[in-house]
């Protein structure tokens, strides 16, 4: 144990000494802007669609801006813990912390990720909505284990291949341990079962392997594998896999397992090209199920059309774009990896999300970022926001 404490400290004193030899300005404007946008255009749409259910429904006190006031909580939350982790903190003498301080947390954010995704069985604080184990709750705070353990996993695969840069082409030392990992978690993912959130951690190790340089043999491996996983899943749960197919004939059960796609993709086909204006959408009153959460960008493109979409795309475009030129221009491989996960995670989750809706995917649950109701979901968002801007402060960037 003593020896384990040592190895923490002397990361936490590296973590300091890399952080003293940047020069530091302000975080990222358009990061802020883009950011907070998004964030008014969620808090609108969520009291927008979920109004007339948290009104009629005893289970929101007939409070129709039960969701609204979670809502503002979770931008209250996010919004100190994105100062928290955007700002470069000076300790005494020459040290700095700043982003560089998650490579020392490594082991405790993981720890802490799989200890959160075990206690979803845990009688009394795992909590099943709709068949899935996927939450916990602590008094009145219900958290998504997989949210804060996603992060977990963009650290740990940052670190590796920022500590094992020049080792990239070999399996055993950079692809082997960042699958491991992230296989744990997809396992405990699969057996909740949540399989949008899997698919966005396999995407991220991907597309993070790929920017950092690993072999095209080695995604090919990893291709593979998980075909065969997949395969072997679907030996496993036959008949989870026969309910995730239902998006590909929807018709097929209309009101039993094909109802949610088909209610969304009647929403996004009311939209039209202009919409039907905003507070206008039909399908909000009863008909589309996780109208404020899951499904919220139906309900966006049913008020808004499909200008409004093109609108929406672009400012999440821009957001992503300008996160991935801070990840290019960081100053050292860390930074570079750490901004690339977060970006990566973003990027695909605002695609999958929007697959799903679209009936391009099986409907299951992931938030669209900054818009979609739940209160813990947007303060960690805008945690991991805080983390780019930090990143912003010392990348080299022509403002």
């Amino acid at each position: 144990m003593r020896k384990v404490w040592r190895a923490v400290a002397a990361s936490f004193r590296r973590a300091g000494r890399a952080g003293a030899s940047y020069a530091e300005h302000k975080p990222d404007f358009w990061i802020i802007l883009l950011t907070m946008v998004l964030v008014v255009i969620g808090l609108v749409m969520v009291y927008d669609s979920s109004y007339y259910i948290a009104q009629q429904s005893s289970a929101y006190d007939h409070d129709g801006a039960f969701f609204l006031k979670n809502q503002l909580q979770g931008l209250l939350a996010g919004l100190i813990a994105m100062f928290m982790t955007a700002r470069i903190w000076k300790l005494p003498g020459k040290f700095k912390v700043d982003y560089h301080i998650w490579d020392a947390l490594v082991p405790f954010l993981l720890l802490i990720s799989l200890v959160l995704m075990l206690l979803v069985w845990v009688p009394g604080v795992g909590r099943s909505v709709n068949g899935a184990q996927r939450w916990i709750r602590f008094g009145p705070i219900d958290l998504q284990p997989s949210e804060p353990a996603k992060f977990a996993v963009i650290v740990y695969i940052a670190k590796i291949f920022s500590d094992r840069e020049h080792q990239m082409d070999k399996f055993w030392r950079t692809v082997f341990p960042t699958t491991l990992v992230t296989g744990i978690f997809c396992v405990m993912l699969f057996v909740q079962p949540n399989i949008s959130m899997l698919m966005t951690y396999i995407m991220i190790l991907a597309i993070m392997l790929w920017a950092a340089g690993g072999r095209w043999a080695h995604l090919g491996i990893l291709f593979v594998l998980g075909c065969i996983a997949l395969y072997v899943a679907y030996l496993l749960k036959p008949h989870a896999f026969e309910r995730l197919t239902i998006f590909l004939k929807p018709w097929s059960d209309p009101l039993g397992a094909g109802y949610q796609v088909l209610q969304s993709l009647y929403a996004v086909a009311n939209g039209g090209f202009f919409g039907a204006g905003i507070g206008n959408s039909i399908q909000k009153y009863l008909y589309l199920p996780f109208r404020e959460s899951d499904y919220i960008f139906a309900i966006f493109a049913d008020e808004f059309g499909f200008v409004g979409c093109i609108v929406l795309f672009a400012l999440y475009w821009l957001l992503i774009w300008r996160c991935l030129v801070i990840a290019i221009q960081a100053p050292d491989r860390f930074g570079q990896m750490l901004a690339m996960g977060i970006t990566t995670m973003l990027a695909v989750q605002v695609l999958l999300n929007v697959a799903i809706v679209l009936g391009w995917m099986p409907p299951t649950g992931l938030p669209l970022p900054f818009i979609s109701a739940g209160g813990t979901s947007l303060a960690l968002f805008l945690a991991e926001i805080g983390v780019m801007l930090n990143i912003s402060r010392v990348a080299r960037i022509h403002k």
